[in-house]
């Protein structure tokens, strides 16, 4: 699935517009139509499902260890 704008042989996670999507979903910060399209891309896509989830988790141990 193409979207952003990207050529289709440019994987996902690789490019910077996409990742930087993947990290507002992380952080809420996109706008309504725009989260309803990123998340129903990272829900079918597996590689968005493992940045996001690697991410998610590096983000819990960054909050894990500042408690420390």
């Amino acid at each position: 699935m193409l979207l952003w704008g990207d050529t289709p042989d440019t994987p996902f996670c690789r490019t910077p517009r996409r990742l930087e999507r993947l990290a507002a979903l992380i952080d809420g910060a996109l706008e309504r139509g725009e989260l309803q399209r990123v998340s129903a891309h990272a829900r079918a896509c597996e590689d968005c499902r493992r940045v996001l989830e690697e991410a998610r988790a590096l983000l819990a141990t960054e909050d894990a260890l500042r408690q420390v």
